[in-house]
């Protein structure tokens, strides 16, 4: 699923892509522990092949993390 682009917290982040793998543009970590904080969710899908074909056709040279949410 593609998102609206904007800022979103992490928090945000895990409760739009329960369960899902994750594409994350401009993702700010934190200096402490490294873990994300925020980031630009972009796409997301249950498969994480999807994911990547939606970077490779989409998202070429962009700045990017791609990371499993499975909330329980």
């Amino acid at each position: 699923m593609v998102t609206d682009i904007k800022a979103m917290t992490l928090p945000e982040i895990e409760k739009a892509a329960t369960d899902s793998w994750a594409l994350v543009a401009d993702p700010v970590y934190s200096d402490k522990d490294g873990k994300l904080k925020s980031g630009q969710l972009l796409y997301f899908h249950k498969d994480k092949e999807k994911v990547h074909q939606f970077v490779m056709k989409e998202e070429k040279g962009a700045r990017i993390s791609i990371t499993r949410y499975n909330l329980c």
